[in-house]
């Protein structure tokens, strides 16, 4: 075996244990690991699952407390009615409860009704004896001391499972004494099972514990649980491992073993790795031996084979003048000294041949090759000391072998046809296999000639061992080979150039030597065009160019790499030059074209993302940030290496890794997702985005694209829009309400003017003793109270009548102080923060009054145990800056009262109705629910606004902003007449389409000294008046009427007699309400339904003001 392959081999061998070595020790450790990972995966999602399982529990007893705290149930078990159990234990309250079983137990542990119901079959089955069992006072199950308490859980039939539930029976509010226990329950089916192993994404088998006869696999694994380990696992196959765990009954005992099926993906992954690393050694196994192999070629094969080559040519020529010229001062130097020396010693032994014969011994033994004398018959007569150090003979035995026992008769010449043919030439050169005495075997090469040996012809031979130089040629052979197919076959362009020098010995141009099939292929040049042409002829550049890189490879050995563009052949190509000899260097060249043209799109497309106006993001599977573009850094405030420290669960904490699993397995079934949500800055704000992910591969690597669009604006948006949404759906709401509350107003409170006028007529006439007059004074008081709430509807719904003055409401808080105390109490504290230069607002200050009423009662009502009413009156501007945009309120100069409280606050969801008419949170009885909404009907109707600030527990503020007048003065609330009746003489003319009320009217009028001509609608009031001789003094006249309405009635009537004064009434009046009943300048009028004192009052009132 050659040098160069026992090297191979032994690199090999090195290499081969090395890899082993490594894979084994990561095969034990890495696997181990992965091993551990997956069991501890294991056991989690099997104690997720028994979690999921519970779910159902908790949904039985769930079921059974809303059954157990129920006044009906409770009222059952005392007095056993039948028709509880014909409502409640029917077919349809099993199916729509999903339950198998419902028990009423008394007690005393007695059954009072109970039923079983198969839901799969649609059919009333027996109650399962086990479960009848259970019906004794000492049954743990029945034993529950307090409302709170219940048992859920498993409970084990000889053949089924049941998920069962007790709770006591109290009444709704979950107040005692217990009456009894409710029991319910729920068949543990495998279609549950399958269920929750579809929700689960896992495979689920239970098992009962007391079957005498389980699973090979639960049998096993049964023992090792226990509660230190209560999951166990166990490897199923190669790609599933399952988690064992107990699954208790009711009474807290193990009465299940349920196992969960799961693939072994993380064991995968660890054979993968392991695989991995595996071709990763080997590759680098493979580039170090081939890397020594080529260094030791480089070093000392090389060398080896010159030196051999050298040795052989002066074999060959016999000159014992030759010499071997081998720079160097290694081991290989010194051979090449020594073998010098030896030719030395050679030559000099000729020479001492020719001169002496005595020293033809010392020449014979000091000879380095075999020398034998033998005679024709092959008998060795001499052999020299080289002969027997090589075939490891000692000359003695030498001097008795014969040829044929030294050499492979097989191989060469056979013994007597070399003999003849030396005795025909004279001297025969011609190759040998000599055979050593150990059978070791070596090619030589035989120089024979005759010669005279004592008288008798005998043949020298000299034998020169070539084994090596043999191997060395035939290696040589097989290597130009090689490389001369690679150099034929090879897709780069190759060339082999010499030097070409001027007369001062300077490089001056180059030639080509040789060119490969490539190089005619890509530059379209034939080989004969190609050879003995110079660089300036064929060439597209001038030598002077290169001529420096080149003379400096071919001079001094060291290569060069660089890139050429050929404007002749428009390409781009990579450039090798190294050095074959001196004066001589050789071009590899390939076509990099396409190369480069990739690199200018790659640069391209990078600069477009790095500077696109979209964030955009490459992301790992683990959640890793691989690259960002400048527009993220503009985003979020980090810098491009502060991003690349980063991960998504770091710019979003909210995000688990099982949701961008999840993301990850959508994205990559999907290729394109998108989802909205939030990524934590720099400076600790969230930035809101809509980021479209891209699943991609690339070089087998996943990875997914990411493209973020800011969205803060959008949200503004979108959340503006919501709001004003909302605002006008609740103003349609309240308009639509409003329309139909002052409607209902409207004709009620003609019925109630009818019944408060004619209330008062009997009381006037009925004697002080009569039995009778107190249930006059309730009907008049009903009447009242009826009045009280249509007041109410018109002020929500906007339709009431008032006379708004502009005034600082801080005289009218004053002045309501005291009432105010009485109002809500001792047990609560006021404090009132009065601004002292209060502007002034328009407003009806009894209105004012009403809504001060109920928004104190409100507050008083939720502080029932005391606490503080803040009142606050303040100047308030709104301007229009971009933080009051989306505000309701628009600019403006505004008085802002404040009413806040202590008490219990107020939910969001409750806000949201809260000026609702008729909502309301108190109990039955304690309220109409048409407070606030009257509130904000005032508020509304004096174009004000109101919020609401509140949280449940944390108290109450409600905020009103009235519009600042720029009146300087307010106006004075009008003094309270005086109490008495007053009476008149003068002659009204009354028109009104009721004819209850007009009669009524009519005659309370008459009854204080008026004279009274009536009309029953607006064209009869023309024709009395037209017919009247005498004055009529005031028109009394209803707003609303067929054909013709008071406003016109009275244009009218003005052109007739100019001196007539008027006085409206109405439940309302759409026809002199400006704007949300506000009344017109210098309008009278009076509200239905009134009473004796109003009417006469306000009658005495228009006859004597002034026109």
């Amino acid at each position: 075996m050659s040098i160069s392959k026992k090297i191979i081999a032994a690199l090999a061998l090195v290499v081969l244990v090395l890899i082993l070595v490594l894979y084994l020790g990561s095969r034990i450790f890495l696997l181990h690991s992965f091993n551990e990972l997956e069991r501890a995966s294991v056991k989690k999602s099997t104690l997720q699952v028994a979690s999921t399982m519970q779910e159902m529990f908790k949904e039985v007893r769930s079921m059974a407390s809303d059954w157990s705290a129920w006044d009906d149930t409770y009222q059952f078990v005392q007095d056993h009615n039948p028709a509880y159990i014909q409502s409640n234990m029917m077919n349809t309250s099993f199916v729509s409860l999903r339950m198998n079983l419902i028990m009423v137990i008394d007690k005393n542990a007695k059954m009072v009704t109970g039923k079983t119901f198969d839901l799969q079959s649609g059919k009333e089955i027996p109650i399962p004896p086990k479960i009848l069992e259970i019906l004794h006072p000492g049954e743990p199950l029945l034993n529950l001391a307090t409302p709170q308490d219940s048992h859920v859980g498993l409970f084990l039939l000889p053949d089924s499972e049941m998920v069962v539930a007790t709770r006591p029976i109290v009444t709704s509010n979950n107040e005692g004494p217990i009456q009894g226990t409710l029991l319910m329950g729920r068949f543990l089916r495998a279609s549950y099972i399958l269920r929750l192993a579809e929700i689960t994404q896992t495979t689920i088998k239970l098992q009962r514990l007391d079957d005498p006869n389980p699973p090979a696999d639960f049998a096993r694994i049964r023992p090792t649980i226990n509660p230190r380990e209560p999951v166990q696992t166990l490897v199923q196959s190669g790609k599933v491992i399952s988690g064992y765990c107990f699954l208790n009954d009711i009474y807290g005992r193990p009465a299940l073993l349920m196992r969960v099926d799961l693939p072994r993906t993380i064991y995968q992954r660890g054979i993968d790795s392991l695989t991995y690393i595996l071709l990763s050694l080997a590759t680098l196994g493979l580039c170090f031996g081939l890397m020594t192999y080529i260094l030791l070629r480089q070093t000392v094969l090389n060398r080896l084979d010159f030196l051999h080559q050298r040795v052989r040519e002066i074999g060959a020529s016999g000159d014992p003048n030759a010499r071997i010229e081998l720079s160097g001062g290694d081991e290989l130097t010194g051979l090449s000294v020594e073998l010098n020396r030896m030719l030395e010693t050679l030559g000099k032994s000729q020479l001492a041949w020719r001169e002496s014969e005595a020293r033809y011994r010392t020449l014979f033994d000091s000879a380095s090759d075999a020398i034998f004398i033998h005679d024709a018959e092959g008998n060795i007569l001499e052999a020299n000391q080289a002969a027997c150090e090589r075939l490891k003979y000692t000359r003695e035995e030498l001097q008795h072998t014969q040829i044929d026992h030294i050499e492979d008769g097989e191989f060469g010449l056979p013994f007597p046809l070399r003999i003849a043919r030396l005795k025909e030439r004279g001297q025969l050169f011609s190759d040998a296999i000599h055979i050593a005495k150990d059978g070791t075997q070596m090619l030589v090469e035989l120089n024979s000639r005759l010669l005279d040996y004592g008288g008798k012809t005998a043949v020298l031979s000299v034998a020169r061992d070539i084994t090596e130089r043999k191997r060395a040629e035939e290696a040589l052979k097989y290597s130009e080979k090689k490389y001369r197919m690679l150099y034929t076959t090879m897709s780069e362009g190759m060339a082999l150039y010499e030097i070409l020098f001027d007369d001062n010995g300077r490089p001056l141009d180059y030639q080509v030597l040789d060119v490969n099939p490539a190089y005619e292929q890509i530059l379209n040049r034939p080989r004969e065009a190609a050879i003995g042409s110079k660089a300036s002829v064929v060439d597209d550049v001038t030598p002077s160019s290169y001529i420096d890189i080149y003379a400096k490879v071919a001079f001094t050995g060291q290569p060069e790499f660089f890139d050429y563009y050929s404007t002749v052949f428009q390409k781009h190509f990579a450039i090798s030059v190294f050095s074959p000899g001196r004066g001589r260097f050789a071009v590899l060249f390939s076509d990099i074209t396409e190369r480069k043209r990739t690199e200018e799109r790659l640069r391209l497309m990078q600069f477009s993302i790095d500077h696109a106006a979209e964030a955009i993001f490459w992301i790992a599977p683990d959640g890793r940030i691989i690259y960002v573009n400048e527009a993220v850094g503009a985003l979020l405030g980090y810098s491009l290496e502060e991003m690349l420290q980063k991960n998504v669960f770091v710019l979003n904490p909210s995000l688990s890794p099982e949701a961008w699993a999840e993301q990850w397995r959508k994205a990559k079934a999907l290729g394109t997702i998108s989802i909205e949500t939030s990524l934590l800055k720099q400076d600790g704000e969230y930035v809101p985005l809509d980021i479209t992910f891209s699943y991609q591969q690339f070089e087998g690597t996943e990875y997914c694209f990411a493209f973020a669009h800011d969205i803060t604006e959008r949200q503004q948006a979108e959340l503006e829009k919501s709001a004003l949404q909302a605002q006008l759906s609740q103003e349609q709401k309240m308009d639509a309400i409003g329309r139909l509350a002052g409607g209902i107003a409207h004709d009620f409170n003609n019925i109630l003017t009818g019944i408060q006028g004619y209330s008062e007529l009997l009381l006037q006439t009925m004697p002080e003793a009569d039995g009778s007059r107190n249930e006059v004074l309730e009907i008049r008081k009903a009447a009242d109270r009826a009045a009280g709430l249509t007041q109410q509807l018109l002020a929500f719904s906007r339709k009431q009548v008032i006379a708004p003055q502009v005034l600082n409401i801080n005289q009218l808080i004053t002045e309501m102080r005291k009432m105010a105390g009485r109002l809500v109490g001792e047990d609560i504290q006021f404090e009132f923060k009065l601004s002292e230069k209060l502007g002034l607002t328009k407003i009806d200050p009894h209105q004012f009054d009403q809504m001060m009423i109920n928004l104190m009662v409100n507050a008083r009502d939720a502080m029932p145990q005391g606490g503080k009413l803040v009142i606050e009156t303040q100047n308030f501007w709104i301007d229009s800056s971009p933080l009051n945009k989306s505000a309701e309120i628009p600019p403006g100069a505004y008085i802002r009262l404040s009413i806040s409280d202590s008490g219990s606050g107020i939910d969001k969801e409750t806000i949201k109705h809260l000026f609702e008419p008729f909502f309301t949170t108190k109990a039955q009885g304690k309220g109409t629910g048409l407070g606030l909404a009257m509130v904000y009907g005032i508020v509304k109707q004096n174009d004000g606004y109101i919020n609401v600030y509140s949280e449940a527990g944390l108290g109450t503020t409600i905020k009103i902003y009235l519009p600042r007048q720029d009146e300087e003065e307010a106006q004075a609330r009008p003094a309270a007449p005086a109490s008495n009746l007053p009476r008149g003489k003068e002659t009204i003319l009354l028109v009104e389409d009721e004819d209850m009320v007009r009669s009524l009217t009519r005659k309370l009028l008459t009854l204080h000294g008026y004279h009274v001509v009536e009309a029953s609608q607006g064209e009869a009031a023309v024709q009395i008046s037209r017919q009247h001789p005498e004055s009529i003094d005031l028109l009394l006249t209803d707003v609303i009427m067929p054909q013709m309405n008071g406003k016109e009635l009275f244009k009218i009537l003005q052109t007739q007699r100019p001196q007539l004064k008027l006085l409206y009434m109405s439940g309302y009046s759409e026809a002199i309400i400006a704007h949300h009943g506000v009344l017109e300048d210098a309008a009278n009028f009076i509200q239905k339904p009134f009473t004796l004192e109003n009417l006469l009052k306000k009658v005495r009132a228009v006859l004597d003001a002034k026109v």
